[in-house]
């Protein structure tokens, strides 16, 4: 959940997959996280990830929605 022992030394603090849809930019399920890898988050940490490519960036979405839901 993003809370383990090096997380108060981290800024920004880690993603806790298991935060409700509200809190994730794009929501929470695949096409929301698809989009947030393509584009990243502005003026925030998140950067965009298009140079993995298409099948990647869909491959990762699925892994971040499986962490999600777990």
């Amino acid at each position: 959940a993003g809370d383990g022992a090096a997380a108060a030394s981290l800024n920004p603090k880690p993603r806790n997959y298991k935060a409700p849809a509200a809190q994730w930019k794009n929501g929470n399920t695949e096409a929301g996280i698809l989009k947030t890898l393509n584009n990243g988050i502005p003026a925030s940490p998140m950067v965009a990830y298009k140079f993995l490519g298409d099948e990647n960036l869909k491959l990762l979405a699925k892994y971040v929605v499986h962490l999600s839901q777990n």
